[in-house]
């Protein structure tokens, strides 16, 4: 009875399973091995760090930076990061003004989205400035006009390794990304809010490019409240999926539309306005624009 059971592993099919979820598992499997052998090297390169210095103490003979420099062997290391930090720094546009933003756009008792701007760019200016200053100071560091500090050599590793450093995060939007198409991602949310502030409200806004999502929804809520007066801790969003064309679409009366989110395991039907099954070896699809309106807790949606 053994001998006739099949040798090969089970199609996805056989617990309920779309085809996709064996590219899920491989993905998952793949990321899990790199993780792995990525925190190996990284060991590694610290020991290898560790030896070459108590080979050559620090007398005063080696220059600050000679750590990374070491790595990988002589100033390969630190030419690699100068290019590294280099590039990223001539990509970063320079702070949004916000005296002028919120002269531009004052806080008003009817419209919550001038101070969700405004505290967006705020918080955009402060990653722009961490991520200016601790790439300012590696260069320096490499220079040898700083001591390198940990937190600097943790930062020339995570750019070695192209992974976004931990002291960006702390200042950062949710992200899982790698070094590049993180710095591609910032640059299009300065993009998106520098034409909020010059161009006026999107028709549109970009969701996923918040840094504090809730703040826009609760702002979404906050202008809806104050217009019908209720209380805004009675009121709740109905989703309506827009099907046209997003050339086609005009600002809601109440509410916000909103592009910029994925659905996962499922695909939408704009023909039948419905979810139905994502194509094989399409894992995420994009979701059109969706309009968040406001309506009172019980309201039947209409």
């Amino acid at each position: 009875m053994l001998a006739k059971l099949p040798l090969g592993e089970a199609p996805p099919e056989v617990f309920g399973l779309h085809t996709n979820a064996t590219i899920t598992r491989d993905l998952a499997e793949t990321r899990q091995l790199l993780d792995g052998l990525a925190l190996v090297t990284a060991t590694l390169t610290a020991a290898t760090t560790a030896r070459a210095e108590e080979a050559n103490p620090a007398d005063g003979s080696t220059p600050h930076g000679s750590r990374i420099a070491s790595d990988s062997g002589g100033g390969h290391h630190s030419v690699g990061l100068r290019s590294i930090a280099s590039e990223i720094l001539t990509k970063l546009p320079v702070d949004f003004d916000l005296e002028a933003a919120s002269r531009k756009y004052p806080v008003t008792y009817l419209d919550s989205m001038n101070t969700v701007l405004v505290q967006e760019l705020g918080r955009v200016n402060a990653l722009l400035q961490v991520i200016r200053l601790t790439l300012e100071e590696l260069g320096r560091a490499l220079s040898g006009e700083v001591v390198m500090s940990g937190e600097l050599e943790r930062l020339a590793q995570a750019l070695v390794a192209g992974k976004v450093p931990d002291l960006w995060l702390a200042k950062s939007f949710p992200s899982l990304k790698s070094l590049g198409p993180y710095v591609k991602e910032l640059l299009e949310r300065v993009q998106f809010f520098d034409s909020w502030l010059n161009n006026g409200p999107p028709v549109v806004y970009w969701i996923s490019g918040f840094f504090f999502t809730q703040a826009f929804l609760t702002g979404a809520k906050q202008n809806y409240a104050r217009k019908h007066r209720i209380p805004i801790d009675l009121i709740d969003f109905h989703h309506i999926v827009c099907d046209l064309p997003d050339d086609s679409l005009r600002a809601p009366d109440s509410g916000v539309l909103c592009s910029g989110m994925f659905l996962e395991a499922a695909a939408w039907d704009i023909v039948g306005h419905r979810l139905c099954e994502s194509e094989p070896r399409a894992l995420f699809v994009q979701l059109p624009p969706v309009h968040f309106r406001p309506a009172k807790m019980g309201e039947e949606e209409q």
